[in-house]
């Protein structure tokens, strides 16, 4: 009963906040260039960066100079600490500094495109603006809810296996309702492999109930690893939003396990974490170490040079996937 209050006070303040946006009490500011949010209604677990780095790829591949906007999740930014950095031209950033999720962005981009990190999202635009006056693309990462800058497009992303079952936080995981698709220009159904066709029509003309004028797309995953995992006995090890899913994605490629570690999500890995997993690996006599992207990003520097690690990443193949660039890009 607590939990249901507390969640209509949380979608109270939204609406509120949301209205002051909409009156003008509350300013927006503009960029010259092509903003792209890609965010999403619930706390996490759809699949937000994978898609922003695909974008940027797209883009970089027309010759569009893009900027992808980061807040910097549990980094160690200052709050009136900008980072801007171009792929290519300029240093690695530390990802104690910007943050796991910051760094793997970085790590996947092409060269060319840039990355900015800022607790705030829109001075961290109009920053990279002023510094680099030829983008025309700045994509926001996890950017619906940050009404303080305008944009041209909003890309929300929702888990097909999950669709329109949630409530609001505490009583759920969404940020906001589901009519909050009112306001998004594209939604993208991600993880819809194994979805039924009937389902994904109910989804589908769910979205279309909320916004009629919304375009709708279904993502199945592509999964790689770094290192063949088929038929190999692996100790899998993450601290993401959908550890389960990570998983399920290892056995679909044939690794063998029974036994994995789970972390919170953004653990700021440590030496005697570090220690765990190795001994953990040993016990169940694993051959090989399997970890995502993100957990890397803070893995790496403490994982022996010898040791068998599998790192793995997932994309989104959005089917009609030349409209959906259309939509989103402009070309």
């Amino acid at each position: 009963m607590l939990r249901r209050l507390f969640s209509w006070l949380f979608i109270l303040i939204s609406q509120t906040r949301l209205f002051f946006y909409k009156k003008g009490i509350f300013k927006s500011s503009k960029v010259p260039a092509r903003v792209i949010s890609v965010g999403n209604l619930s706390m996490g677990g759809s699949g937000k960066t994978p898609l922003v780095v695909s974008l940027a790829h797209e883009a970089v591949k027309r010759d569009l100079k893009t900027v992808i906007v980061e807040k910097g999740y549990k980094s160690g930014l200052r709050s009136d600490q900008i980072i801007c950095s171009q792929k290519g031209t300029d240093s690695d950033p530390d990802v104690k500094l910007v943050g796991d999720e910051a760094k793997m962005v970085w790590d996947s981009i092409p060269a060319g495109a840039r990355l900015c990190v800022s607790k705030n999202k829109t001075r961290g635009a109009i920053l990279c603006m002023q510094k680099w006056q030829d983008t025309k693309i700045i994509i926001v990462d996890d950017g619906f809810q940050h009404l303080t800058l305008n944009r041209d497009v909003d890309v929300v992303l929702i888990d097909a296996n999950s669709g329109f079952n949630d409530h609001v936080f505490p009583h759920g995981n969404l940020r906001e309702q589901y009519s909050a698709l009112k306001r998004a220009s594209i939604v993208v159904f991600t993880k819809s492999d194994d979805v039924p066709q009937k389902e994904l029509d109910e989804l589908s003309n769910k979205a279309k109930s909320y916004n009629s004028n919304i375009k709708v797309f279904f993502a199945k995953t592509k999964f790689y690893c770094s290192a063949p995992v088929a038929g190999k006995k692996v100790l899998p090890v993450s601290a993401v939003y959908n550890g389960a899913h990570f998983r399920n994605k290892l056995k679909g490629a044939n690794a063998v396990f029974e036994k994995y570690m789970e972390y919170t999500d953004h653990r700021e890995f440590t030496h005697n974490d570090l220690s765990n997993i190795l001994s953990f690996k040993d016990k169940v006599g694993a051959e090989i170490i399997a970890v995502t992207k993100k957990d890397w990003a803070k893995l790496e520097k403490l994982m022996p040079k010898n040791e068998a690690v599998a790192l793995c990443w997932y994309e989104h193949i959005i089917g009609d996937h030349e409209e959906f660039l259309k939509c989103c890009i402009g070309s």
